[in-house]
């Protein structure tokens, strides 16, 4: 593997990260959301 293939695929992988992280966010908020509204619901 040459270093621009390296490169790429390296690039590819930050950009999956990334878009992991934010899913992850996406999902910390709902569950945040979910758990006040539960406690709300007590």
């Amino acid at each position: 593997m040459d270093n621009r293939q390296l490169a790429n695929e390296v690039n590819s992988l930050k950009e999956t990260m990334e878009s992991l992280i934010m899913e992850i966010q996406y999902l910390r908020n709902d569950l945040e959301t979910a758990s006040k509204e539960n406690e709300g619901m007590k």
